[in-house]
Protein backbone atom coordinates (compact mmCIF):
# COMPACT_ATOMS: atom_id res chain seq x y z
CA UNK A 1 0.00 0.00 0.00
CA UNK A 2 3.02 2.60 1.01
CA UNK A 3 4.54 1.80 -1.86
CA UNK A 4 1.82 2.43 -4.70
CA UNK A 5 0.77 5.43 -3.13
CA UNK A 6 4.25 6.98 -2.60
CA UNK A 7 4.02 8.80 -5.36
CA UNK A 8 1.33 10.88 -4.50
CA UNK A 9 2.18 14.23 -2.51
CA UNK A 10 -1.37 14.36 -0.60
CA UNK A 11 -1.08 10.93 0.82
CA UNK A 12 0.15 10.61 4.30
CA UNK A 13 1.40 7.32 6.29
CA UNK A 14 1.67 7.52 9.88
CA UNK A 15 3.14 5.03 12.22
CA UNK A 16 1.23 2.03 13.09
CA UNK A 17 0.24 1.17 16.21
CA UNK A 18 -1.51 -1.57 18.35
CA UNK A 19 -5.27 -0.67 18.88
CA UNK A 20 -6.99 -3.20 20.94
CA UNK A 21 -11.00 -3.73 20.24
CA UNK A 22 -12.49 -1.26 23.35
CA UNK A 23 -9.31 0.13 24.30
CA UNK A 24 -7.79 4.22 23.91
CA UNK A 25 -6.11 2.99 20.77
CA UNK A 26 -8.71 4.14 18.74
CA UNK A 27 -8.47 7.35 20.05
CA UNK A 28 -5.06 7.96 19.59
CA UNK A 29 -4.95 6.94 16.15
CA UNK A 30 -7.62 9.52 15.51
CA UNK A 31 -5.47 12.14 17.87
CA UNK A 32 -2.58 11.07 15.72
CA UNK A 33 -4.10 11.85 12.44
CA UNK A 34 -5.34 15.69 13.68
CA UNK A 35 -2.11 16.19 14.42
CA UNK A 36 -0.54 14.99 11.51
CA UNK A 37 -3.09 17.50 9.52
CA UNK A 38 -2.30 20.94 11.62
CA UNK A 39 1.43 20.10 12.75
CA UNK A 40 2.14 19.57 9.17
CA UNK A 41 0.06 22.47 7.58
CA UNK A 42 -1.88 20.55 5.80
CA UNK A 43 -5.06 23.10 3.96
CA UNK A 44 -8.01 22.34 4.90
CA UNK A 45 -11.80 22.91 5.76
CA UNK A 46 -13.04 19.57 7.37
CA UNK A 47 -11.77 16.17 8.80
CA UNK A 48 -13.49 13.43 8.85
CA UNK A 49 -12.66 10.24 10.10
CA UNK A 50 -12.78 7.02 7.95
CA UNK A 51 -11.93 3.49 8.25
CA UNK A 52 -11.50 0.50 5.87
CA UNK A 53 -15.00 -0.78 6.02
CA UNK A 54 -16.40 2.77 5.40
CA UNK A 55 -16.65 3.82 1.89
CA UNK A 56 -18.52 6.96 -0.13
CA UNK A 57 -22.23 6.95 -1.51
CA UNK A 58 -21.76 10.97 -2.67
CA UNK A 59 -19.26 11.79 -5.10
CA UNK A 60 -16.08 14.35 -4.26
CA UNK A 61 -17.99 17.22 -5.91
CA UNK A 62 -21.26 17.00 -3.67
CA UNK A 63 -19.53 16.45 -0.23
CA UNK A 64 -17.50 19.67 -0.91
CA UNK A 65 -21.02 21.79 -1.69
CA UNK A 66 -22.46 19.70 1.19
CA UNK A 67 -20.16 21.07 3.64
CA UNK A 68 -19.26 24.39 1.83
CA UNK A 69 -23.41 24.99 2.80
CA UNK A 70 -22.75 23.67 5.99
CA UNK A 71 -20.02 25.60 7.11
CA UNK A 72 -18.53 25.73 10.93
CA UNK A 73 -20.67 22.80 11.33
CA UNK A 74 -19.42 20.01 13.34
CA UNK A 75 -21.10 16.44 12.67
CA UNK A 76 -21.30 13.65 15.34
CA UNK A 77 -24.53 11.58 17.29
CA UNK A 78 -24.53 12.16 20.91
CA UNK A 79 -26.58 11.61 23.49
CA UNK A 80 -26.17 12.72 26.92
CA UNK A 81 -24.95 9.87 29.62
CA UNK A 82 -26.56 8.08 30.98
CA UNK A 83 -28.90 7.95 27.88
CA UNK A 84 -32.23 6.88 27.37
CA UNK A 85 -32.31 2.98 27.82
CA UNK A 86 -34.40 2.74 23.85
CA UNK A 87 -30.77 4.13 22.18
CA UNK A 88 -28.77 1.13 23.87
CA UNK A 89 -25.86 0.75 26.73
CA UNK A 90 -28.92 -0.85 28.24
CA UNK A 91 -26.52 -3.47 30.39
CA UNK A 92 -23.61 -0.88 31.09
CA UNK A 93 -25.95 1.22 33.13
CA UNK A 94 -27.26 4.09 30.48
CA UNK A 95 -23.09 4.28 29.54
CA UNK A 96 -22.23 5.10 32.89
CA UNK A 97 -20.48 1.85 34.14
CA UNK A 98 -18.24 2.64 31.07
CA UNK A 99 -17.16 6.39 33.06
CA UNK A 100 -17.32 5.10 36.09
CA UNK A 101 -15.47 1.44 36.38
CA UNK A 102 -11.55 1.56 35.87
CA UNK A 103 -10.98 -0.50 32.64
CA UNK A 104 -8.22 -2.45 32.02
CA UNK A 105 -7.54 -4.82 29.15
CA UNK A 106 -5.00 -7.86 29.56
CA UNK A 107 -3.64 -8.85 26.66
CA UNK A 108 -2.27 -12.24 27.97
CA UNK A 109 -6.31 -12.89 28.63
CA UNK A 110 -7.59 -11.61 25.88
CA UNK A 111 -10.35 -9.50 27.78
CA UNK A 112 -11.57 -6.36 29.99
CA UNK A 113 -11.76 -6.33 33.53
CA UNK A 114 -13.33 -3.78 34.75
CA UNK A 115 -13.39 -2.54 38.70
CA UNK A 116 -15.95 -2.09 40.40
CA UNK A 117 -17.88 -4.45 37.99
CA UNK A 118 -20.80 -3.13 36.81
CA UNK A 119 -22.99 -6.23 36.59
CA UNK A 120 -26.30 -6.07 39.27
CA UNK A 121 -25.37 -9.13 40.88
CA UNK A 122 -29.22 -10.60 41.83
CA UNK A 123 -28.10 -13.71 43.90
CA UNK A 124 -27.62 -14.25 48.04
CA UNK A 125 -23.34 -13.99 47.45
CA UNK A 126 -23.01 -11.62 43.87
CA UNK A 127 -24.96 -8.62 45.50
CA UNK A 128 -23.23 -8.16 48.88
CA UNK A 129 -20.06 -8.66 46.72
CA UNK A 130 -20.81 -6.16 44.25
CA UNK A 131 -21.76 -3.39 47.49
CA UNK A 132 -17.86 -4.38 48.84
CA UNK A 133 -16.17 -3.60 45.65
CA UNK A 134 -18.18 -0.25 44.91
CA UNK A 135 -17.24 1.05 48.59
CA UNK A 136 -13.54 -0.23 48.42
CA UNK A 137 -13.43 1.27 44.70
CA UNK A 138 -14.98 4.35 44.47
CA UNK A 139 -16.65 5.28 41.06
CA UNK A 140 -14.61 7.56 38.67
CA UNK A 141 -15.48 10.83 37.85
CA UNK A 142 -15.03 12.88 34.80
CA UNK A 143 -12.58 15.68 35.19
CA UNK A 144 -13.62 18.88 35.93
CA UNK A 145 -17.17 17.19 36.14
CA UNK A 146 -17.33 17.66 32.64
CA UNK A 147 -21.08 16.63 31.38
CA UNK A 148 -20.89 13.24 29.84
CA UNK A 149 -22.19 12.29 26.01
CA UNK A 150 -21.89 9.33 23.89
CA UNK A 151 -22.49 7.97 20.42
CA UNK A 152 -20.99 7.05 17.27
CA UNK A 153 -17.46 6.35 17.01
CA UNK A 154 -17.52 8.57 13.80
CA UNK A 155 -17.67 12.16 12.86
CA UNK A 156 -16.63 15.47 10.87
CA UNK A 157 -15.07 18.46 12.22
CA UNK A 158 -14.34 21.94 10.98
CA UNK A 159 -10.62 22.58 11.13
CA UNK A 160 -11.41 25.28 14.11
CA UNK A 161 -12.84 22.52 15.86
CA UNK A 162 -10.04 20.02 15.25
CA UNK A 163 -7.58 23.01 16.25
CA UNK A 164 -9.41 22.99 20.04
CA UNK A 165 -9.22 19.50 19.95
CA UNK A 166 -5.77 18.98 19.37
CA UNK A 167 -4.88 22.07 21.73
CA UNK A 168 -6.84 20.97 24.68
CA UNK A 169 -5.12 17.53 25.04
CA UNK A 170 -2.04 19.03 25.41
CA UNK A 171 -3.11 21.83 27.93
CA UNK A 172 -5.87 19.15 29.72
CA UNK A 173 -2.99 15.77 29.51
CA UNK A 174 -5.76 14.82 32.43
CA UNK A 175 -8.68 14.56 30.36
CA UNK A 176 -7.09 12.12 27.84
CA UNK A 177 -5.62 10.39 30.71
CA UNK A 178 -9.14 9.77 32.37
CA UNK A 179 -10.39 8.13 29.03
CA UNK A 180 -7.39 5.48 28.95
CA UNK A 181 -9.30 3.47 31.36
CA UNK A 182 -12.78 4.23 29.55
CA UNK A 183 -14.31 1.02 28.00
CA UNK A 184 -14.49 1.95 24.33
CA UNK A 185 -13.59 5.72 24.78
CA UNK A 186 -14.05 6.59 21.04
CA UNK A 187 -17.61 6.51 21.67
CA UNK A 188 -17.57 8.75 23.99
CA UNK A 189 -14.32 10.61 23.78
CA UNK A 190 -14.92 13.61 21.10
CA UNK A 191 -18.49 13.55 22.08
CA UNK A 192 -17.82 14.60 25.55
CA UNK A 193 -14.70 17.01 24.88
CA UNK A 194 -16.53 18.73 22.10
CA UNK A 195 -20.41 19.01 23.79
CA UNK A 196 -18.63 20.66 26.71
CA UNK A 197 -16.47 23.34 24.31
CA UNK A 198 -17.16 27.07 23.73
CA UNK A 199 -18.07 25.19 19.92
CA UNK A 200 -21.16 23.15 21.25
CA UNK A 201 -23.41 24.99 19.72
CA UNK A 202 -22.31 24.70 15.98
CA UNK A 203 -22.85 20.40 16.48
CA UNK A 204 -25.22 18.83 14.38
CA UNK A 205 -26.31 15.52 16.12
CA UNK A 206 -25.37 13.62 12.52
CA UNK A 207 -22.59 11.52 11.95
CA UNK A 208 -23.32 11.22 8.14
CA UNK A 209 -23.33 7.65 8.20
CA UNK A 210 -25.81 5.47 6.74
CA UNK A 211 -25.19 2.28 8.91
CA UNK A 212 -28.02 -0.73 9.55
CA UNK A 213 -27.90 -2.05 13.24
CA UNK A 214 -31.57 -3.40 12.69
CA UNK A 215 -30.03 -6.44 10.73
CA UNK A 216 -30.53 -9.54 12.44
CA UNK A 217 -28.99 -11.29 9.34
CA UNK A 218 -24.91 -10.62 8.56
CA UNK A 219 -23.13 -8.97 11.52
CA UNK A 220 -25.57 -10.16 13.90
CA UNK A 221 -25.08 -7.10 16.85
CA UNK A 222 -22.59 -6.10 14.21
CA UNK A 223 -23.92 -3.45 11.59
CA UNK A 224 -25.26 -5.13 8.92
CA UNK A 225 -22.50 -5.44 5.85
CA UNK A 226 -23.66 -3.96 2.79
CA UNK A 227 -24.29 -6.05 -0.15
CA UNK A 228 -25.14 -6.03 -4.04
CA UNK A 229 -28.98 -6.85 -2.53
CA UNK A 230 -28.95 -3.62 -0.58
CA UNK A 231 -27.87 -1.13 -3.42
CA UNK A 232 -31.53 0.45 -3.37
CA UNK A 233 -31.10 1.54 -0.02
CA UNK A 234 -27.42 3.43 -0.06
CA UNK A 235 -28.52 5.02 -3.43
CA UNK A 236 -31.74 6.58 -1.42
CA UNK A 237 -29.54 7.20 1.72
CA UNK A 238 -29.10 11.26 2.51
CA UNK A 239 -25.71 10.07 4.21
CA UNK A 240 -22.25 11.04 2.73
CA UNK A 241 -20.75 7.57 3.98
CA UNK A 242 -21.40 4.14 4.61
CA UNK A 243 -20.62 1.32 6.92
CA UNK A 244 -19.78 -1.39 6.47
CA UNK A 245 -18.43 -3.12 3.53
CA UNK A 246 -16.57 -6.60 3.21
CA UNK A 247 -14.87 -6.82 -0.33
CA UNK A 248 -14.50 -10.96 0.73
CA UNK A 249 -18.16 -11.81 0.92
CA UNK A 250 -18.99 -9.19 -1.59
CA UNK A 251 -17.36 -6.64 -3.74
CA UNK A 252 -19.77 -6.17 -6.58
CA UNK A 253 -21.38 -3.19 -3.94
CA UNK A 254 -18.34 -0.83 -4.39
CA UNK A 255 -18.34 -1.48 -8.32
CA UNK A 256 -21.93 -0.45 -8.45
CA UNK A 257 -21.34 2.15 -5.71
CA UNK A 258 -18.54 3.74 -8.04
CA UNK A 259 -20.33 3.25 -11.75
CA UNK A 260 -24.07 4.45 -10.46
CA UNK A 261 -23.29 7.00 -7.41
CA UNK A 262 -19.71 8.26 -7.79
CA UNK A 263 -19.57 8.27 -11.44
CA UNK A 264 -16.42 6.53 -11.36
CA UNK A 265 -15.58 4.69 -14.66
Amino acid sequence: MVAGLRSLNNVHFLERHVCHWGDIGHVLASLKGIAAAIEQRIAFDYVLLLTGQDYPIKSNNYIENFLTKHEKTQFLSYTPIPCDPRLGWVDENGGLDRIESWSLHVGVLKRWIHLPPPTRYKSTLGTPTWKLLKKAIPGRKLPQYLQPFGGSSYWCMTRNCALYVHNHIRTNPQFLDFFRHVFVPDEIFFQTLILNSPLKNSVVNNDLRCIDWSSKGRGGRLPRIWCTEDFPTLASSEALIARKFDASLDSKILDLIDQRLLGVA
